[in-house]
């Protein structure tokens, strides 16, 4: 009979997965690859768009001959350290200096890799037109520093480039004490025409990391709330299709086990947010509507880029001192959210305490052990009473073997007489199964 109940408890339990996996999970891909067909129908029906389009470079080299062969601008705070290349204006060499690779005397865990490398994951910021009419920078445009050329918490850096056709690019680039990007692109219009831009961020990675898990509870590739609903997509969905998406406001960004990065648009514009694989795989957004300079004037766009370790406090300030909302969705709390998360905060304050995560997680076990002592002594009890009358049970079966009817009947009687509920062993199991799946 304890046979018995365990394997009724392991049945209802994957019952309730495939449950929720067929009315859940299914419809809402369903649903979403049905908008996502949409979407692009409806840019189809425009035969004029403005696109992101840059030169494909040859991967080679290796990352200290990429980071040494053109001019840069250093990057540090008391969080990150790495440099951004002068040609193209790309973020593309970012450490962590407070993660290390080893425990003991480990480097920096390196993130973002310069675009000529194998393992290239970089940062693009921009402009662009329809038809590509107006000559905007490039990937292979050598931008100038105006002042300072060091990136810190308390400096800001201005670059500038010029398309000698009239148009002055300048962007000012801001970084927090932690992860934050804050990157303004202003326009200078010095023609005697009035222009019309599309401002748009792109981040581009060359391959899939060569650690990635793929473990089902864990998600790791492209991730983004648009209108306040969260969308992830595996690397795997990416390349088979394309994936477009138009939004209100939200973030979007490619997200790994430890590290993430993300791009949070200019607060209420409409932007179209494009997964695809290219020659790479590639996260961008481009706002929908035009920024319109008159002559002899000036426009702006702003932007927020994250390139951040997924440190639990770290991402909660932000989205709740930037007002980004769903961000702390960017750490996979898996499908029992509401468990996952009190606990991890649990444990991280056990492990304040004790200064050791093994003993953190002994004082966890214990204590939910505690918890729910009360139901699974309930559960042995009940076990006992069905172990208890076992014989009357076999008894019962041989004297009304050719009559189900009637053998029924009699069970259903010697449970009311004995006080058992046949279901009551297993109950208290499934009320824990969400706890065991937080603590995976």
């Amino acid at each position: 009979m304890d046979n018995r109940n365990v394997f009724v408890a392991i049945a209802l339990s994957m019952s309730v997965l495939l449950f929720w996996g067929a009315f859940f999970e299914t419809p809402r891909k369903t649903a979403e690859q049905n908008n996502t067909q949409q979407v692009e129908k409806n840019n189809n029906k425009s035969s004029i768009a403005p696109t992101i389009n840059q030169p494909i470079i040859i991967k080679k080299v290796t990352r200290e001959e990429a980071i040494n062969k053109n001019k840069r601008i250093k990057i540090e705070n008391d969080n990150i350290i790495g440099s951004l290349s002068l040609e193209g204006a790309l973020i593309d060499d970012i450490s962590f200096k407070k993660h290390k690779q080893k425990v003991v005397d480990g480097e920096n865990t390196v993130f973002l890799y310069p675009q000529e490398t194998e393992n290239g994951f970089f940062i693009e910021t921009g402009w662009t037109s329809i038809g590509n009419k107006i000559k905007v920078p490039s990937n292979n445009s050598v931008w100038t520093v105006k002042g300072n050329n060091t990136l810190t918490e308390k400096s800001p850096v201005i670059i500038q480039w010029d398309n000698k056709e009239g148009i002055v690019f300048e962007k000012k680039i801001e970084l927090d004490d932690k992860y934050l990007f804050k990157i303004s692109q202003q326009i200078k219009n010095n023609t005697n025409n009035s222009i019309e831009l599309f401002p748009y961020a792109q981040m581009t990675r060359n391959k899939i990391p060569d650690d990635i898990q793929n473990f089902y509870i864990q998600h790791e590739g492209f991730i983004g709330v648009f209108d306040e609903e969260l969308k992830e997509d595996d690397y795997d969905d990416v390349k088979e299709k394309k994936i477009v998406r138009e939004s209100n406001e939200g973030w979007l960004g490619i997200t790994d086990k430890y590290w993430m990065t993300a791009f949070v648009p200019e607060a209420g514009k409409n932007f179209k947010s494009t997964f695809l694989y290219d020659e790479g795989f590639k996260a961008n957004y481009i706002i929908n509507k035009p920024t319109v300079i008159n002559q002899s004037s000036t426009g702006i766009n702003e932007l927020r880029l994250f390139v951040a370790a997924k440190e639990v406090e770290t991402i909660d300030s932000y989205a709740e001192n930037q007002n980004i909302k769903k961000f702390d969705l960017v750490i996979d709390w898996g499908w029992f959210y509401f468990f996952t998360k009190p606990l991890f905060f649990v444990i991280d304050y056990l492990f304040k305490i004790s200064g050791n995560f093994g003993t953190a997680i002994v004082l966890l076990t214990i204590a939910l052990r505690l918890i729910f002592f009360p139901l699974a002594n309930f559960s042995f009890k009940s076990m006992a009473k069905m172990k208890a009358v076992q014989p009357e049970m076999m008894r019962l079966k041989e004297l009304h073997k050719d009559d189900k009817v009637k053998l029924q009947q009699e069970m259903m009687a010697l449970y009311r007489k004995e006080k058992i509920n046949p279901a009551s062993g297993c109950l208290p199991v499934l009320i824990q199964i969400p706890f065991f799946f937080c603590n995976l």
